[in-house]
C-alpha cells in the first residue's frame, strides 16, 4: 500500500483463494500499457 496505490502480486492459486476480483470488483479499472524497454547501461572507463 503506497498512498493511493495498492499492488497485489499473487500466483494463480493464491489469486483464486483470496478472490480479489470479488473484493475489488466495483473499483474503477485503470488502463495500463508498458513503457519503452530500458536502455542498456553505458560502459564507462
Amino acid at each position: 500500500d503506497f498512498g493511493d496505490v495498492v499492488l497485489h502480486l499473487f500466483d494463480r492459486d493464491a489469486r483464486k483463494f483470496y478472490d480479489l476480483e470479488l473484493l475489488w470488483g466495483d473499483a474503477p479499472k485503470v488502463p495500463w500499457a508498458a513503457g519503452p524497454a530500458p536502455r542498456p547501461p553505458v560502459a564507462r572507463g
